[in-house]
């Protein structure tokens, strides 16, 4: 006799096999997306993720082995087989998230960690349901991932409907796995399982794609890496220039002007020839800074900063979409006059703010 019998056993079976292609699927994406990044800018958050749909696969296929296919007697085995997989992909998950958020103790790793052994521990003498110890397992990577997501909410404001989308996501995710438990099983029946294998389908593929369109949250410290931002008519004239540097004595000091007077030339020529180019160059370095272009309808944007990051990407997006949109009249026949655009440094203080 099998843990799951009767007429919900086929269908639980089938979700069961979907839920593990599907977790499949989204670990290999966030994989391939980790290893084709940038060496200077890969998130190992996306690792992490990876990591931690490969191991939720692992336990679903241990769980249908256990639950389907092998005797009752030594289902337990098995069972606790997939949670100790589960637990440490959850482990290097909450690894890698507390790096992100500079947590140098590492609290709830060493937490997770402790609860680990004493589940591998029962693995061999069986002291206590293993589903208690999974769900107490889940508490400290359920802390640092809504620590996680409310860090980012708090500083990336240009994300927050992909936060809202993980947020939701994994609270559906949450609440189907803990229909598939035993605890819930066996007092709600196998349509429990049903009901938890549909949510956390809903669940996974919500929450996946909606933490795709998430940054690093390397990415929180973005303002204090902008030094300059030009921007310049397609005619090939500089419209405006804006510094980021609050240090009023740098700003002011003759090294710094010297300094910055040189390097802005040197890329006001450089906007200029790629004008005439038309080449769509996004991104160069230039001493010991980078250069993001971006590109309007009538005006080229450079953006001089410590480090490329996703995040100024929108930014300027955001801010040569408003310029098109108020000053169109203007910038379809400008005649030079750079009093027009006096306003945009209110804009510009507003997006980058």
């Amino acid at each position: 006799m099998n843990y799951i019998e009767g007429i919900y056993r086929e269908p639980a079976l089938v979700l069961e096999a979907i839920i593990v292609l599907l977790s499949i699927e989204v670990g290999s994406f966030f994989f391939y997306r980790f290893i084709k990044e940038e060496q200077r800018t890969k998130n190992f958050m996306v690792l992490a993720w990876a990591l931690f749909f490969f191991a939720y696969a692992s336990m679903t296929l241990f769980f249908i082995f256990s639950d389907y296919f092998s005797p009752l007697e030594n289902r337990l085995f098995f069972v606790n087989i997939g949670y100790c997989i589960m637990a440490l992909g959850a482990l290097v998950f909450t690894f890698n998230a507390e790096r992100e958020l500079d947590q140098r103790k590492h609290i709830l790793l060493l937490i997770l960690l402790a609860l680990i052994i004493f589940l591998i521990a029962d693995f061999f003498i069986m002291l206590i349901e293993p589903y208690y110890l999974a769900i107490l397992a889940w508490i400290p990577f359920i802390i640092i991932l809504f620590n996680y997501l409310i860090r980012a909410f708090s500083k990336i404001k240009e994300y927050r409907s992909h936060i809202y989308g993980c947020f939701v996501g994994f609270l559906v995710f949450g609440i189907g796995f803990a229909f598939t438990i035993d605890l819930l099983v066996k007092s709600l029946g196998p349509i429990s399982r049903m009901i938890g294998n549909i949510t956390i389908i809903f669940g996974i593929s919500l929450a996946s794609w909606q933490f795709i369109g998430l940054p690093s949250l390397r990415e929180m410290d973005w303002a204090i890496q902008l030094k300059n931002l030009i921007l310049m008519h397609k005619s090939g004239t500089c419209i405006c220039e804006y510094k980021f540097t609050k240090d009023q004595e740098e700003k002011d000091s003759p090294e710094y002007i010297q300094s910055m007077a040189g390097s802005l030339i040197g890329i006001t020529q450089m906007i200029t020839e790629l004008i005439q180019s038309k080449e769509k160059l996004e991104i160069m370095d230039y001493q010991d800074k980078q250069i993001i272009f971006s590109y309007g309808e009538n005006i080229i944007a450079a953006l001089i900063v410590e480090k490329d990051l996703e995040i100024y990407r929108k930014k300027l997006e955001k801010l040569l979409n408003e310029i098109e949109v108020i000053y169109k009249d203007y910038l379809e026949d400008w005649d030079g006059r750079t009093e027009y655009f006096q306003p945009i440094e209110k804009f510009i203080r507003r997006i980058f703010s």
